[in-house]
């Protein structure tokens, strides 16, 4: 279960600065310019453009003339690119269709990157969070939790569990707060629209101060930990479909 989680974290979160370290015959190690040090495997599935690639949990991404890597879709035969960097939302919250799905298998995991994801980064040890136990706690919360990102505004850490979870947890800058869904099909993105004036109440009033250093480094702490990392989750945007 944890390994798979961690394959999923680096199918969503980082792409190409330079041209990429090849591992194995079809999968690529890429980075992602946007999001200094992250990094993640593409490969090229059948029956795309030259340039185009898909992520392991499917989804097309394309490098933009900056360099930074971008989600795509598919009309037919046809990749059509998209403004949504990758790492900065959930592709699935925003209509985009896989495509063919790479076998979990056969991602290749090197050796060398094991270590580097295993330790706190020496360069985010200023971090509060990353020594409070009360906001650590949630790396043992495998049964209430298997993914974790970051909303974008309140800016704060969440994590859930599964499409329909039973409870929501938002760290509020001083410990986690707990939202209980009501319903066997409630959804994570309505459930936290319809909390969102009493979460920034909270954050405010905690005097939570979530930066894009902090983000970075819950990124590797979500690996470590073995959850899926969600991105940077927008809560008002209106060119989302509902959810």
């Amino acid at each position: 279960m944890r390994r798979g989680l961690r394959l999923a974290l680096f199918s969503l979160i980082g792409l190409l600065a330079l041209a990429g370290e090849t591992l194995g015959a079809d999968a690529l190690l890429v980075s992602q310019p946007f999001y200094s040090g992250m990094q993640f495997y593409v490969y090229r599935p059948a029956g795309v453009p030259q340039d185009w690639y898909a992520t392991f949990d499917g989804y097309l991404v394309y490098r933009d003339s900056g360099g930074v890597w971008r989600y795509g879709s598919k009309d037919g035969a046809a990749c059509i690119a998209t403004e949504y960097i990758v790492g900065s939302v959930v592709p699935s919250l925003l209509g985009l269709t896989p495509a063919e799905r790479m076998p979990v298998a056969s991602l290749p995991v090197p050796e060398t990157s094991a270590p580097e994801l295993l330790p706190y980064p020496a360069s985010y040890s200023s971090q509060a969070w990353l020594r409070n136990p009360a906001f650590l706690a949630i790396e043992k919360w495998e049964k209430s939790v298997d993914r974790i990102g970051v909303l974008s505004k309140p800016a704060a850490p969440v994590a859930w569990r599964g499409d329909h979870p039973k409870v929501i947890y938002v760290w509020t800058g001083s410990r986690w707060h707990q939202i209980t869904t009501e319903g066997e099909w409630a959804r994570p993105l309505s459930v936290l629209k319809g909390q969102l004036y009493d979460l920034t109440l909270r954050i405010n009033k905690s005097g939570g101060d979530w930066r894009a250093e902090d983000t970075t480094a819950l990124v590797r702490c979500a690996a470590k930990w073995g959850y899926a990392w969600m991105g940077q989750i927008t809560l008002l945007r209106p060119s989302w479909p509902a959810y």
